[in-house]
C-alpha cells in the first residue's frame, strides 16, 4: 500500500513540475509549483519524515509559492501582453529539468547509504528547538535564508514591473 502511495505522489510531483515548466500563463506556472510541493511533501511523509513534510508544507507551499503569487498578482498588468516562448528560452530549461533528475537516479543508485535503527523516541517542542539550534542549525537556517530571499524578490519583481519608463 505504501508503495502505491509513493508512486502515486511522485506521478503528482512530476505532473505539477510539468505544469510548472509547461504551461503558458505565469500563475498556472505557479499552480504547477505548488502542485509539485505538496507531492514532495507526501514523499517525506510517505518515507517517515514527518518533520520534513510539515517544513515543507510552511515553508515552501506556504511562504515562498504564496510570496511568488503575490508578486504574479502585484506585477503583472492585465493590459500587458505576454513574451513568446520561443526554443532558445525553452530549451535550457527542459535540459536543466530533465538533467537534474538524471544525475540524482545516478547518484542514488550508485551511491551506499548507511543505515541507522528507527527509534521510537517521541519529541517534544524542547527537543525539537534543541534540535534545530545543535543538530540541523545549517538547514534551519539555509531555509529561513531561501525563505529571506523569495520575498526579496517578489518586491523587486513586483517594484520593478510597475516602475514604467519615462517618454
Amino acid at each position: 500500500m505504501l508503495d502505491l502511495a509513493l508512486g502515486i505522489l511522485i506521478v503528482l510531483t512530476f505532473a505539477g513540475a510539468t505544469m510548472a515548466v509547461v504551461l503558458k500563463k505565469v500563475f498556472h506556472n505557479l499552480l504547477g509549483f505548488g502542485l509539485s510541493l505538496v507531492g514532495l511533501a507526501g514523499i517525506s511523509l510517505v518515507l517517515g519524515s514527518e518533520f520534513v513534510a510539515l517544513m515543507q508544507l510552511l515553508i515552501f507551499l506556504g511562504g515562498i509559492t504564496v510570496a511568488m503569487v503575490f508578486a504574479v498578482m502585484m506585477s503583472t498588468p492585465r493590459e500587458q501582453s505576454e513574451e513568446p516562448r520561443t526554443a532558445d528560452r525553452v530549451a535550457p530549461a527542459l535540459l536543466v529539468g530533465a538533467g537534474f533528475p538524471a544525475v540524482m537516479i545516478a547518484l542514488l543508485l550508485g551511491g551506499s547509504f548507511p543505515t541507522s535503527p528507527v527509534t521510537e523516541e517521541l519529541f517534544g517542542v524542547r527537543e525539537i528547538g534543541l534540535a534545530l539550534l545543535t543538530t540541523f542549525e545549517l538547514p534551519f537556517e539555509a531555509i529561513s535564508l531561501l525563505l529571506l530571499a523569495a520575498i526579496i524578490g517578489a518586491v523587486a519583481v513586483a517594484r520593478r514591473t510597475r516602475e514604467r519608463p519615462d517618454g
